[in-house]
Protein backbone atom coordinates (compact mmCIF):
# COMPACT_ATOMS: atom_id res chain seq x y z
CA UNK A 1 0.00 0.00 0.00
CA UNK A 2 1.13 3.60 -0.71
CA UNK A 3 1.99 5.78 2.17
CA UNK A 4 1.07 8.97 -0.12
CA UNK A 5 -1.91 10.34 1.04
CA UNK A 6 -5.29 10.59 -1.15
CA UNK A 7 -8.31 12.32 -0.64
CA UNK A 8 -10.79 14.41 -3.06
CA UNK A 9 -9.41 16.50 -5.33
CA UNK A 10 -12.34 18.85 -4.54
CA UNK A 11 -11.33 18.86 -0.73
CA UNK A 12 -8.62 20.68 0.66
CA UNK A 13 -5.37 18.83 1.30
CA UNK A 14 -5.57 17.14 4.59
CA UNK A 15 -2.04 17.66 4.62
CA UNK A 16 -2.71 21.22 4.49
CA UNK A 17 -3.36 20.99 8.53
CA UNK A 18 -3.62 24.90 8.88
CA UNK A 19 -5.12 26.00 6.24
CA UNK A 20 -2.15 28.17 4.77
CA UNK A 21 -2.89 30.17 1.74
CA UNK A 22 0.75 28.74 0.27
CA UNK A 23 -0.91 25.95 -1.37
CA UNK A 24 -0.54 21.59 -0.75
CA UNK A 25 1.82 19.90 0.90
CA UNK A 26 1.00 16.71 0.37
CA UNK A 27 2.99 14.87 -2.96
CA UNK A 28 -0.30 13.78 -4.63
CA UNK A 29 -1.40 17.47 -4.47
CA UNK A 30 1.68 18.90 -6.05
CA UNK A 31 1.46 15.83 -8.64
CA UNK A 32 -1.68 16.99 -10.03
CA UNK A 33 -0.96 20.45 -10.21
CA UNK A 34 2.79 19.76 -11.88
CA UNK A 35 4.71 20.95 -9.07
CA UNK A 36 8.12 19.71 -8.14
CA UNK A 37 9.54 20.28 -4.83
CA UNK A 38 12.62 21.90 -4.99
CA UNK A 39 15.52 22.99 -2.92
CA UNK A 40 14.33 26.80 -1.56
CA UNK A 41 16.58 29.49 -2.83
CA UNK A 42 17.87 30.40 0.18
CA UNK A 43 19.22 27.36 0.99
CA UNK A 44 21.63 24.77 0.15
CA UNK A 45 21.07 20.94 -0.39
CA UNK A 46 22.37 20.30 3.02
CA UNK A 47 21.86 23.08 5.77
CA UNK A 48 23.84 22.89 8.89
CA UNK A 49 22.03 23.12 12.06
CA UNK A 50 24.20 23.45 15.37
CA UNK A 51 23.25 22.93 18.89
CA UNK A 52 23.95 25.59 21.34
CA UNK A 53 23.19 26.46 25.15
CA UNK A 54 21.58 30.30 24.27
CA UNK A 55 20.68 30.21 20.65
CA UNK A 56 19.59 33.42 21.12
CA UNK A 57 23.07 35.04 22.42
CA UNK A 58 24.49 32.94 19.80
CA UNK A 59 22.85 34.38 16.97
CA UNK A 60 23.35 38.11 18.33
CA UNK A 61 27.09 37.01 18.26
CA UNK A 62 27.14 35.72 14.64
CA UNK A 63 25.16 38.26 13.40
CA UNK A 64 27.39 41.27 15.37
CA UNK A 65 31.58 39.85 14.61
CA UNK A 66 30.33 37.65 11.59
CA UNK A 67 27.88 39.92 9.67
CA UNK A 68 25.48 37.33 9.61
CA UNK A 69 22.27 38.27 8.88
CA UNK A 70 19.05 36.85 10.94
CA UNK A 71 16.24 35.75 8.56
CA UNK A 72 13.86 34.12 11.26
CA UNK A 73 13.13 32.38 14.82
CA UNK A 74 10.66 29.95 15.78
CA UNK A 75 10.26 30.21 18.98
CA UNK A 76 8.66 27.39 21.93
CA UNK A 77 6.44 28.21 24.47
CA UNK A 78 9.40 28.35 27.37
CA UNK A 79 11.78 30.67 25.86
CA UNK A 80 13.82 28.10 23.75
CA UNK A 81 14.59 28.86 20.23
CA UNK A 82 13.67 25.85 18.07
CA UNK A 83 15.51 27.12 15.07
CA UNK A 84 16.96 30.21 14.22
CA UNK A 85 17.98 30.59 10.55
CA UNK A 86 21.23 33.01 9.86
CA UNK A 87 22.53 33.82 6.78
CA UNK A 88 26.09 34.23 5.62
CA UNK A 89 26.73 35.23 1.99
CA UNK A 90 25.18 32.84 0.21
CA UNK A 91 25.16 29.51 2.73
CA UNK A 92 22.33 29.32 5.56
CA UNK A 93 22.81 27.53 8.99
CA UNK A 94 20.23 26.88 11.73
CA UNK A 95 21.29 27.14 15.30
CA UNK A 96 19.21 26.16 18.20
CA UNK A 97 18.50 25.47 21.81
CA UNK A 98 19.72 22.38 23.85
CA UNK A 99 16.25 19.61 24.12
CA UNK A 100 17.57 17.71 26.25
CA UNK A 101 14.63 15.82 27.11
CA UNK A 102 14.49 14.65 24.05
CA UNK A 103 17.93 13.92 23.58
CA UNK A 104 19.43 17.33 21.75
CA UNK A 105 22.17 18.55 23.47
CA UNK A 106 25.37 20.86 22.79
CA UNK A 107 29.09 20.12 22.64
CA UNK A 108 29.13 21.40 26.33
CA UNK A 109 26.64 19.21 27.69
CA UNK A 110 28.26 16.27 26.09
CA UNK A 111 31.60 18.06 26.50
CA UNK A 112 33.48 17.84 23.68
CA UNK A 113 32.79 19.05 20.01
CA UNK A 114 30.48 17.15 17.86
CA UNK A 115 31.33 18.79 14.60
CA UNK A 116 33.40 21.17 12.95
CA UNK A 117 32.75 23.83 10.15
CA UNK A 118 34.97 25.93 7.72
CA UNK A 119 34.03 29.27 6.37
CA UNK A 120 35.93 31.37 4.13
CA UNK A 121 36.69 35.14 4.28
CA UNK A 122 38.09 38.00 2.30
CA UNK A 123 39.33 40.06 5.28
CA UNK A 124 39.74 38.13 7.93
CA UNK A 125 41.44 40.64 10.13
CA UNK A 126 38.40 43.05 9.40
CA UNK A 127 36.40 39.94 11.20
CA UNK A 128 38.84 39.81 13.81
CA UNK A 129 38.66 43.16 15.01
CA UNK A 130 34.41 43.29 15.06
CA UNK A 131 34.30 40.49 17.56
Amino acid sequence: MSRERRHDSEARCPTDLQGRLDGPRCEACLARIGVRRQVPQTRRTITVHLVCRDAARAADWYVQALGAEQRGRVPVPDGRFMHIELRFGDTTIMIADEFPEMGVVSPLTVGASTSRSASTAYDVDTLWQRR
